[in-house]
């Protein structure tokens, strides 16, 4: 006989435990179950297919195993393994590397919510990326909203990729800037590494981008302005950002900018261009010195800050293409698109100061946030 609760409401069906198999310590437990298909079942059955995700068939339904699935095999050069684009624009350039399957993360995700990891609650999923989850939480202690990033299942066991967690929350915890996100706490809630940190109540420029927003105006100059004084302060600290995009810029109720996203941030060792063991970023907005995979300095992030503003006010990024590939090949080689045929209603100057930052060689671009700022000083709107 098996006993489950579910939304305080206590079910009882017939079966048994055949077998518990604990994977990572308390991350996750693949249990098979042995039961009568009866209707006792039946009304748990589809709060279970939601947790373990797609629709299990009739035959899956009488003895489930969730087990991890496998990987689609891929052809080592085919164009679905190399230069893949993630739903955040976001890529890791390795050449013959399988695809991951998500629905272990899915679960893990769906697993936490409602969970209390030290004083936070888990409340909500907000959203996934490359390193890991993000979640409304509620600070018990303190009775405030936050935001809990959480590592995903499948990179938690990967050493390499726990420093990078670990290396992004402590880069970030010694940014204490009014347009950066704040973090409050790392911890680790029996096996499960997560770092609260300020919760945004907000849209990010990407979505504001989807829903059609009009950013030719001239608070863009400030919003500009304010982005510069901040990967400045950055820079400054000894980092550089490297996925500098509009998903990962925030815009609050109160129309203050906001930073995210360090995942994949470097020490900018007194800015020498070291070399890189892979290629990381966002091809859309990804310097061409990234993509060669030579090194990057602050140079980097401010062709991927010209980039970005590009894209908010063409409408368009400067290159696209439906081939990762193809999109690289443009940010090397080809010019950078006029903006101002694009936007003519735009400022001269404004539109020379997006094309200067995306100057294919790192030198002609501007050397530093504050050569950005004295043009943008001169720059306004009709």
């Amino acid at each position: 006989m098996l006993k489950f609760e579910r939304h305080g409401i206590k079910n009882i069906v017939e079966g048994s435990i055949k077998k518990v198999e604990l994977e990572q310590s308390e991350l996750l437990a693949i249990i098979e179950l042995d039961f009568a298909e009866d209707k006792s079942w039946s009304k748990l059955y589809a709060h279970f297919a939601v947790i373990a995700g797609p629709e299990l068939s009739g035959n899956e339904k009488k003895n489930n195993i969730l087990q991890k699935p496998q990987p689609k095999a891929i052809k080592p050069d085919s164009d679905e393994n190399l230069n893949k684009i993630n739903n955040d624009n976001s890529v890791s350039i390795q050449k013959g590397a399988p695809r991951k399957p998500e629905s272990q993360n899915k679960r893990f995700y769906q697993s936490l919510i409602g969970r209390k990891m030290d004083n936070y609650e888990v409340v909500s999923f907000i959203s996934a990326g490359g390193m890991g989850g993000v979640f409304k939480g509620w600070d018990t202690a303190l009775e405030r909203d936050v935001a809990l990033k959480v590592i995903s299942w499948e990179l938690s066991s990967q050493e390499e990729f726990v420093k990078m967690f670990l290396k992004e929350a402590r880069f970030v915890s010694r940014l204490n800037h009014p347009n950066i996100a704040q973090i409050y706490y790392i911890g680790n809630a029996n096996g499960i590494m997560y770092y609260a940190m300020e919760f945004i109540h907000g849209q990010t420029l990407a979505d504001l981008l989807k829903n059609n927003f009009n950013f030719k105006t001239p608070q863009i100059i400030n919003y500009l302005k304010t982005l510069c004084s901040a990967l400045d302060f950055v820079w400054k600290n000894g980092i550089v950002h490297r996925d500098i995009k509009p998903a990962n810029i925030m815009v609050t109720s109160s129309d203050e900018l906001k930073l995210v996203d360090f995942g994949v941030a470097k020490l900018d060792k007194k800015h020498d261009m070291q070399k890189e063991s892979k290629i990381v970023g966002s091809p859309l907005y990804l310097s061409p010195e990234a993509i060669r995979n030579k090194g990057v300095d602050n140079r980097s992030d401010i062709y991927s800050l010209g980039a970005s503003f590009y894209h908010l006010l063409a409408g368009n990024p400067p290159f696209y293409d439906d081939s990762c590939s193809n999109i690289l090949f443009k940010q090397l080689n080809e010019p950078v698109p006029s903006l101002k045929k694009k936007a003519p209603e735009l400022p001269d100057i404004l539109c020379d100061t997006i094309e200067k930052m995306m100057a294919k060689r790192c030198e002609e671009r501007f050397q530093n946030y504050q050569e950005i700022i004295d043009c943008l000083n001169n720059c306004s709107f009709n």
